[in-house]
């Protein structure tokens, strides 16, 4: 069974685990089921970035980063791509599968470079849309 998992996506390990614990699975969105996402996406946000101030702050303070620093928020990264995905799998009778969406994201964020080939970056290193960026078409997914 664990090799069989491995070659699952993460999608398919967390659909696996809403079918264990009989969480919504494919089904059409109710205002409980997007509160419950809503909620569920805040609070594991809040606990990442709670862990990146965490580490920020021993940065400022010169501290020392500790393995348990970084393990800490790497399982709050985790959990965050666990919801994420689980809201996911919650709603794919909308759009189906989630990979061309993220195809089509990744192809639009590649067009964000600047008419030299280089990024366009913001003073504090966010990635801006460059002159030829093509927003990701998506319409066509929906169900």
């Amino acid at each position: 069974m664990v090799r069989a998992m491995k070659n699952l996506s993460r999608e398919n390990k967390v659909e696996q685990f809403h079918r264990a614990m009989g969480t919504d699975v494919n089904v059409e969105p109710t205002e409980a089921l997007l509160l419950l996402r809503e909620q569920l996406l805040m609070e594991e946000c809040f606990e990442v970035v709670n862990e990146l101030h965490k580490i920020r702050l021993s940065v400022v303070n010169k501290d020392k980063i500790t393995t348990t620093q970084w393990a800490d928020l790497l399982k709050e990264l985790g959990d965050l791509q666990y919801v994420l995905s689980g809201t996911i799998v919650s709603l794919s009778p909308i759009y189906g599968s989630f990979s061309p969406t993220f195809n089509r994201i990744h192809h639009s964020n590649m067009s964000k470079l600047g008419e030299d080939g280089k990024p366009v970056l913001r003073e504090d290193g966010k990635v801006l849309k460059g002159p030829s960026y093509k927003p990701p078409y998506l319409e066509d997914l929906i169900k």
